[in-house]
């Protein structure tokens, strides 16, 4: 091996060392971040978990027949609001 085999060999080293620093730096900051996303992916798996449990317990319960009822009321508004405003006009054309 020559002299200018060994120096461009030293080189090439010396720049791969370079550049495995700068993608284990890229490395790091990514760490960061799949640690983050792992923290806020456990909250959210355990906020689901909580939500699941508090529908299991609202089912077949008073609440539960409330917002049935509630619905129900919810679908037939339109129609009553429609009927009041009609009775609220028959009322007036029999006032005046």
């Amino acid at each position: 091996m020559d002299l200018i085999d060994y120096t461009t060999f030293k080189s090439e080293i010396a720049w791969k060392q370079a550049e495995m620093e700068k993608l284990g730096k890229e490395v790091s900051k990514y760490d960061k971040v799949r640690g983050r996303y792992s923290e806020l992916k456990d909250k959210l798996e355990r906020a689901s978990a909580r939500l699941e449990a508090l529908k299991e317990s609202f089912k077949d319960g008073p609440l539960q027949q409330l917002s049935e009822e509630i619905k129900v009321l919810e679908k037939d508004l339109p129609e009553c609001d429609a009927l009041l405003r009609e009775m609220t006009k028959q009322a007036k054309e029999l006032n005046d």
